[in-house]
């Protein structure tokens, strides 16, 4: 999934944790600034296809550190 609009101080670990809930979490990959800066955005993958049907409907447009997710399936998905 790619997701936009994470706080910029939270970690892969933090979004692992908060995606878990919906399931297995396979893969979390942060964008960052050269400076080490998480940039807001990244992409997580879950280990099913219900796990991430649930986790969009319960995040998309969500508030997380007061900012607005957006949380939608990857347009070109690596395999």
């Amino acid at each position: 999934m790619f997701v936009a609009g994470l706080p910029f101080e939270k970690t892969g670990d933090d979004v692992r944790a908060r995606f878990a809930e919906y399931g297995e979490v396979t893969d979390v990959r942060l964008t960052q600034h050269p400076s080490g800066q998480s940039k807001g955005f990244g992409f997580v993958s879950l280990a099913t296809e219900d796990a991430v049907d649930a986790a969009i409907k319960a995040l998309d447009g969500g508030d997380w550190g007061g900012r607005r997710l957006l949380v939608e399936r990857a347009r070109n998905p690596r395999p």
